[in-house]
């Protein structure tokens, strides 16, 4: 009789456990080539976790080296047939080597309890030296006949006479179209971005891209882009003439631009830093701020996010040799002897290779807050909110979510931030979605 009560127990455990629903981890892709880069790039990616089981999937990833970033976590269920996103970021050597990383993948499916995902990355050193004076056309046209005889024109016309009118050195631009397709940000990134890159590698020193159209008129309309590989923000010029005057036409214009560089490469700074600062203030405003990690200069001791939990936090990005910064750090003093109890202010220096001189700084001005420097994995973070320029400054709630962006120090950062200041400790603030001013 036991024996047969034993049988039957036997019997419902197997059909127990082949009914259990088990979940199964598919990632896609496995592995990931960023093709090409240059030595301290970044370059986001993302892989995609899905489980196709039949029970619920519980994942944990984890980055195998400091050069990777995971952008977010994995939820603590994923349901049968649903995936999510695993975004990273890879953050290039300074100097040239093929590196193969990984990303690890923990779960509750028994089969695949560990995956391994690749990535892979081919850093190349920068050519382009400061005394080279090369450069080369990029046309970009339908391929009616019509205007690929229009960019033939242009083409010749430019190198013939580019050298002679402008004493530049011009390039085939074969090589420099095949890296630019080729790169892993092609379609993905402004193209000015990707062409700045492949200057700086192929040793391309100006790169002057027409996208060409034929009007209404049947005349030729050119919207050129200027590229310099040293500098981050590209400028313009336009030109509109009849088809059998295109290639003239198009190397006076070319030759009034470079007269007047000086200007143009002002107005294209100007509007460049505007656009990344928006784009910035986008990026971080209402979200939390990153994991970060800072080193007093003048005490030694080590911060993190965490040490301003409960209380509000400015973050004052900041020069030793910025003007502005002077004056802001003046109003950052009486701030802080102003809400000793509720906020906490950390003077950010961007001056990471010159730390004796950032510790002789505070010393000297006798600041009542801390003067920073970040550690080198949080200055990688640090780049992606800090918007390159000085003074900045980001304030965070008590909860650690940042409710203010601003670059520069005037009067509308001063009421804006005393604003603010004054609704965080009150316990009234909204979502800040104000505009940069």
């Amino acid at each position: 009789m036991k024996f047969r009560h034993y049988i039957t127990l036997i019997f419902i455990m197997f059909v127990a456990s082949s009914c259990a629903k088990t979940p199964t981890i598919v990632v896609s892709p496995e592995s990931i080539n960023l093709r090409t880069l240059s030595p301290g790039e970044s370059v986001e990616d993302t892989f995609w976790v899905k489980n196709i089981g039949e029970g619920t999937l519980s994942a944990e990833a984890r980055s195998g080296c400091d050069c990777i970033e995971l952008e977010n976590e994995l939820p603590d269920a994923i349901a049968p047939g649903d995936s999510f996103p695993l975004a990273f970021v890879y953050y290039a050597p300074d100097s040239a080597v093929v590196e193969k990383k990984s990303i690890f993948i923990s779960s509750n499916d028994e089969k695949n309890k560990v995956k391994k995902l690749s990535i892979t990355a081919t850093v190349r050193n920068k050519k382009l030296a400061r005394g080279d004076s090369t450069i080369t056309f990029i046309p970009f046209a339908s391929k009616e006949t019509q205007l690929k005889n229009v960019s033939d024109n242009i083409m010749r016309t430019f190198f013939s006479e580019v050298n002679s009118k402008l004493h530049f050195h011009p390039v085939n631009p074969s090589k420099i179209i095949q890296d630019i397709i080729s790169d892993h940000n092609y379609g993905k990134k402004p193209i000015s971005k990707i062409v700045r890159k492949w200057s700086l590698m192929d040793s391309v020193r100006w790169v002057i891209a027409c996208q060409l159209s034929l009007g209404r008129d049947s005349s030729v309309i050119g919207k050129c882009s200027v590229v310099d590989g040293f500098s981050e923000f590209p400028m313009e010029f336009s030109f509109r003439t009849a088809i059998p005057k295109a290639g003239s036409v198009f190397m006076d214009s070319l030759v009034a631009f470079f007269g007047d560089i000086g200007n143009r490469y002002r107005n294209a700074m100007m509007k460049g830093m505007q656009i990344k600062w928006a784009m910035q203030r986008k990026e971080v405003m209402n979200k939390p701020l990153p994991k970060m990690q800072f080193v007093d200069v003048r005490t030694g001791d080590t911060l993190t996010e965490k040490d301003a939990k409960g209380k509000i936090l400015l973050l004052h990005f900041f020069g030793i040799d910025c003007e502005h910064c002077e004056e802001e750090v003046k109003w950052l003093t009486d701030l802080a002897n102003t809400h000793p109890e509720n906020l906490i202010i950390w003077g950010v220096s961007i001056d990471m290779d010159k730390p004796d001189s950032v510790e002789i700084f505070a010393r000297q001005h006798k600041l009542p807050y801390p003067i920073v420097l970040p550690t080198s994995e949080s200055h990688r973070r640090l780049t992606r909110i800090y918007g390159g320029a000085t003074p900045q400054t980001i304030v965070a709630d008590k909860d650690g979510i940042v409710r203010e962006f601003f670059v520069g120090f005037n009067r509308v950062f001063i009421q804006r931030l005393e604003s603010l200041l004054s609704s965080l400790t009150n316990g009234t603030s909204s979502k800040n979605t104000g505009a940069e001013k």
